[in-house]
């Protein structure tokens, strides 16, 4: 499984690259939302985006909703990363089209069940 990774913090997108390159998956990286994310999607289609909401340019919600209305949207599923999903920044990841979200901080295990969880979706 392909997966991208998108966080402007270098320390949280290593240990994160780290771990699920252990659980073998084929991770790519992005570190803002400017066209860097968008590009990276297009370019290795990953199955999952893991995806920061705050980032430097374009915060991860556009990011989400324009993969969400790209080409193939239902190929594509995105897990939201925040320090502070209250409930209404949750509404919003939904209404951007995320197929779930993870809360800072949180542990390798449950972001990985997250992801599973997701990915066991789209079969």
């Amino acid at each position: 499984m392909r997966l991208l990774i998108v966080d402007d913090d270098p320390t949280v997108v290593e240990v994160l690259k780290t771990a699920f390159t252990i659980f073998s998956y084929e991770c790519h990286t992005a570190m803002t939302g400017d066209d860097e994310a968008l590009e990276a999607v297009e370019a290795h289609h990953p199955h999952l985006v893991l995806l920061d909401a705050i980032l430097p340019g374009t915060n991860g919600f556009e990011v989400c909703r324009k993969i969400k209305t790209g080409a193939k949207p239902q190929q594509t599923r995105v897990v939201m990363i925040s320090g502070y999903l209250d409930e209404t920044d949750k509404g919003f990841a939904r209404i951007c089209g995320a197929d779930g979200w993870v809360v800072k901080p949180f542990s390798i295990e449950a972001l990985r069940e997250r992801v599973e969880t997701v990915l066991a979706k789209k079969r």
